[in-house]
């Protein structure tokens, strides 16, 4: 079995086990793996027999690991004995499970893993070789919930996404506001963030001046992703609507022309070859199979299933 499809198994059976321990989070979204495309940077001190564990893009530690329910995270290990079973063993009061994977010829390996929310917090990780011979390290790690948000009911798994992205902290520090509309400003910020773009010192648009989110709606300006509700104004307080989210996202990734006609209420929309685009990406399905419902607003909830697909799928 290759790397990448004992990773893949490693994360299914690790997530069932999981179920079975504390259930999921009732919409049952399923849950991401990331390939470990890149080299670890293995970090000094490392000795025999010896894990570490790390986000994606975080440095690996030795124990008192932190990772947020759906966050993947790497079990890292070095010193192994080479071209060796090795078994990594999850443990918590009243569950414990084991899963196998192969040392490398240089004696490492890592395997990705992600956990659902509801899970008891306070877990052991410990990796040795199969037969044992004493080549056995151990690491404690903490899940933590996947966002700090209390009214999150739908769309969890995204709203978490677009949290540890850091793309917004919510409407308050602890409420997401997910039925909420987005205005034109917030998609603004919304979309500077999660593309990081660059900034400018022109200024495009008057009736954004001193406003919060004068320089992201410039930014947006600047790479070509909006022109604005009319000349020289961007009518940041007004609502995002469905249309004009296609049109937006639709620049930002560079979509390119489809024939297809996905949907039959969009014929008089002037987003409707923006709106094609996006259903040809897969970003959106429709309010139903046939509707896109394109004069729809936008909702806090929505606006972050439209980014994850966008960014992260």
């Amino acid at each position: 079995m290759s790397r990448s499809a004992r990773r893949f198994a490693l994360v299914i059976a690790v997530l069932l086990t999981l179920m079975v321990a504390a259930p999921a989070a009732a919409n049952d979204e399923i849950i991401s793996t990331t390939e470990l495309d890149e080299e670890v940077v293995v970090p000094a001190g490392v000795g025999v027999c010896d894990i570490r564990l790390s986000t994606l893009d975080g440095p690996l530690v030795d124990d008192n690991f932190s990772v947020r329910a759906y966050e993947d995270f790497i079990v890292w290990g070095s010193g192994y004995p080479i071209a060796t079973t090795i078994v990594i063993a999850f443990s918590t009061t009243g569950a414990s499970e084991s899963f196998e994977t192969t040392a490398d010829p240089d004696g490492t390996f890592a395997e990705a893993f992600s956990f659902y929310p509801g899970v008891p917090p306070a877990w052991e990780v410990e990796a040795g070789p199969n037969p044992a011979n004493g080549c056995v390290d151990s690491a404690s790690l903490t899940v933590l919930p996947p966002h700090p948000f209390t009214d999150v009911t739908t769309f969890e798994f995204e709203i978490s996404w677009i949290y540890r992205e850091g793309i917004t902290g919510g409407c308050t520090t602890t409420r997401f506001c997910p039925s909420s509309g987005v205005t034109r400003g917030q998609m603004a910020a919304f979309l500077t963030r999660a593309l990081g773009l660059p900034s400018t010192a022109t200024d495009f648009f008057d009736d954004d001046d001193g406003t919060l989110f004068e320089n992201d709606i410039n930014r947006l300006a600047n790479a070509g992703i909006t022109g604005g509700c009319a000349t020289r104004r961007f009518c940041q307080n007004a609502n995002v609507t469905r249309e004009q989210m296609a049109s937006f996202l639709s620049r930002a990734l560079g979509l390119p022309h489809t024939s297809s006609d996905f949907f039959a209420d969009d014929e008089s929309s002037a987003h409707e070859a923006d709106i094609n685009r996006l259903a040809n990406a897969g970003i959106t399905g429709g309010c139903t199979t046939t509707r896109f419902c394109p004069r729809a607003l936008v909702t806090r909830g929505q606006m972050a299933a439209f980014l994850y697909r966008s960014l992260a799928e």
